[in-house]
């Protein structure tokens, strides 16, 4: 941002359209860009042939600098993303917005553990399988659950105990 920006009001929106895909748009008057898609004022607008739409979502940015890459950011998201951006479900936003790869820097520490993580270390004295759930979260807990329908021994390969998964896996154990 320069210095000697002008301060100004605009604002970042997303809309619902008529097929649930999202619009996301930058306009310095709300209500006045909010009709014009409302009413097809411009035929080539992405919303035109996706009416009746909803205003879902905006926020009042000072500088346009900022809307413009407020903008960008937001139209680079998933539909997941915006989804709960717009439902204010800023837990599921910060969860959608953590990368889960295993070469992620947060399972740095783990490889080590886990024999190189190569399929043929990770089997038990009796020959049943050693299955690791990567990520403690909520698709964690569900892949617990139906790994609990074979005959294996599961792991959660996650450092923070309190997560779904590693809940889930201390009542399967206490069950078994």
């Amino acid at each position: 941002m320069t210095g000697n920006a002008q301060q100004h009001t605009y604002y970042v929106y997303i809309i619902l359209c008529n097929d649930r895909s999202y619009y996301t748009g930058l306009t310095n008057d709300l209500v006045r860009r909010f009709e014009e898609h409302v009413a097809g004022f411009f035929e080539a607008c992405y919303t035109y042939g996706r009416r009746p739409l909803v205003l879902k979502y905006y926020e009042i940015i000072p500088f346009l600098e900022e809307a413009v890459n407020r903008e960008l950011q937001i139209k680079g998201w998933s539909k997941a993303k915006k989804k709960a951006l717009t439902e204010g479900n800023f837990h599921k936003l910060q969860l959608l917005s953590q990368c889960n790869n295993f070469s992620h820097h947060k399972y740095k520490d783990l490889e080590k553990g886990l024999d190189s993580a190569r399929p043929s270390a990770l089997r038990l004295r009796s020959g049943q399988p050693r299955i690791g759930i990567l990520g403690g979260g909520q698709l964690g807990r569900m892949l617990l659950q139906a790994a609990a329908n074979y005959p294996v021994e599961t792991f959660v390969m996650e450092n923070d105990p309190s997560c779904p998964a590693a809940t889930s896996a201390i009542i399967l154990q206490k069950a078994i």
